[in-house]
């Protein structure tokens, strides 16, 4: 059976335990009971580094996070397929590492399991998403082949780039608004006018092959013409020419045009790299080129190599909130609101005394956002089998090497 506190606090909510009974039969709860356990008084040990972190108290705490978990999905219009498998790794492991990536990193990794597992009400949007990623991840390593670049996108940084930049709310959205919308507002595709002005091979090669039409999107003036007829607004450019809006984006736009601003900003990433002589980006593991690009991609500026490896190491709290009070104490008019954000012994103490997570809304540090999407990218490579060594899609691969 599940063990007596693990059952207690599910059954805080009267939905919950028969959510567990329906998913799992009693021989896997048996089993799911001895791994909650153990890998609670593992997380319980390794987070004494941090502050007092007694067994049962963390205990207590995973509990209440895997009742919450599994409460939200029970009120779902259509609950995801739980076996055995997926409970252990998407639902205890994931809040096992939620919170230990919350109190080291000070925040907590964005959940987009769901967003990719072609199931529920979203199935059709999510197939759209997977097989637009498939096809503009083709195009753009392709295009920098042709180049002799060494530098490769994979499906999961293009995925989870597109979520975190907004794709997630779409995905939770009416159907009907998918395919009206704003670059920059939905989808963060902030620098889509300077992008498509430096990639026309690419964009070419992708509308042909994905079927959008990303080269469209944008209209040009001089800098002092007022704007072409029918613009839906202006768009930050190069200073000796305006971008315009022409219209809106489809979905699939959205996600092909993510895409190629991804190969831009990791083109321009390598760039910076190799011009203050550091570790050229190919060179680097999976992991710190999504981080190197994605803090370019957000901000436009290449980061410390300790602030990457502090993202990367999921130990990046202390540097977010010296930065948060820092800037907010700072006499200035670029005085900027602290963060949600607090060291990892107080984060401790909170989640261990009850607290709820704090909200994690948008701000203006990079390496907060980027610590976000960076714990929604490793928790689906610890996690989920959705993407193989080198961050493709299964979907893709022979079936040799795509298990049911």
């Amino acid at each position: 059976m599940l063990s007596l506190l693990f059952l207690s606090a599910c059954a805080a909510d009267p939905g919950i335990a028969p959510l567990l009974e329906r998913w799992v039969t009693p021989e896997a709860q048996d089993a799911l009971a001895a791994h909650f356990e153990g890998e609670a008084a593992r997380l319980a040990r390794r987070l004494g580094d941090v502050g007092p972190a007694g067994p049962d108290r963390v205990r207590e705490a995973v509990a209440r996070q895997v009742a919450a978990n599994l409460s939200h999905k029970a009120t779902l219009a259509i609950p995801p397929r739980l076996d055995a498998d997926r409970l252990r790794r998407t639902v205890i492991d994931y809040e096992i590492f939620k919170l230990e990536t919350y109190v080291r990193a000070g925040v907590f990794p964005k959940r987009y399991f769901g967003y990719l597992d072609l199931e529920g009400d979203t199935a059709e949007a999510e197939r759209v998403l997977r097989d637009t990623v498939i096809c503009a991840t083709d195009g753009v390593n392709a295009w920098e082949a042709a180049r002799g670049s060494p530098l490769r996108a994979s499906d999961m940084d293009v995925a989870v780039t597109f979520l975190a930049e907004g794709g997630a709310l779409l995905l939770a959205s009416a159907a009907t608004f998918r395919d009206a919308l704003h670059p920059v507002i939905d989808v963060g595709l902030d620098d889509l006018a300077s992008g498509l002005a430096d990639l026309p091979g690419l964009v070419d090669r992708l509308d042909a092959a994905c079927g959008t039409g990303l080269g469209s999107l944008v209209a040009w003036t001089s800098p002092d013409a007022p704007p072409p007829p029918g613009a839906r607004g202006p768009l930050a450019s190069a200073p000796s020419r305006a971008g315009w809006l022409t219209r809106d984006a489809t979905f699939r736009e959205a996600i092909v045009g993510t895409a190629a601003l991804w190969i831009w900003e990791m083109d321009l990433a390598a760039r910076k790299l190799e011009a203050e002589g550091r570790v050229p980006l190919p060179l680097r593991d999976r992991a710190t080129r999504f981080v190197h690009t994605s803090l370019v991609y957000n901000s436009g500026i290449l980061h410390a190599e300790d602030t990457v490896a502090a993202i990367v190491g999921l130990e990046c709290g202390p540097t977010v909130w010296a930065r948060s009070e820092a800037a907010a104490l700072r006499p200035t008019p670029d005085t900027r609101p602290r963060l949600p954000v607090a060291p990892p012994d107080v984060l401790l103490a909170e989640i261990l005394g009850g607290a709820p997570y704090r909200e994690q809304p948008t701000s203006w540090l990079a390496a907060y956002h980027v610590a976000q999407r960076f714990g929604a990218w490793e928790a689906l490579r610890r996690l989920t089998d959705g993407f193989d060594d080198e961050g493709r899609f299964r979907a893709r691969l022979p079936a040799a090497e795509n298990p049911p």
